[in-house]
């Protein structure tokens, strides 16, 4: 990962702070990999849920009117009605 972008990838493993300097997948490929799992999640959520709108240009938050929430029960956490759905 560039170094300017290492700052943000400050994680607590076993009560040490760590930087992740290779991506979670750990490699070169990690953009790809990121990407092909993000689109095959796009399209099930798409073609076999039908949750349209998910992702939008680089980010899979979806367009959501802003206050159409709703609770995902598992986490306690209002979320937007789309991701719910999907989660």
């Amino acid at each position: 990962m560039h170094k300017l972008w290492q700052i943000k990838q400050v994680m607590q493993v076993k009560g040490k702070l760590t930087i992740d300097r290779v991506n979670v997948f750990g490699g070169s490929s990690s953009g790809a990999i990121f990407i092909s799992l993000n689109s095959l999640m796009a399209w099930v959520a798409d073609n076999e849920w039908s949750i349209e709108s998910l992702v939008y240009v680089d980010d899979s938050f979806g367009i959501e009117e802003e206050g159409v929430v709703e609770e995902y029960e598992l986490y306690g956490i209002v979320y937007p009605v789309l991701q719910v759905r999907l989660l």
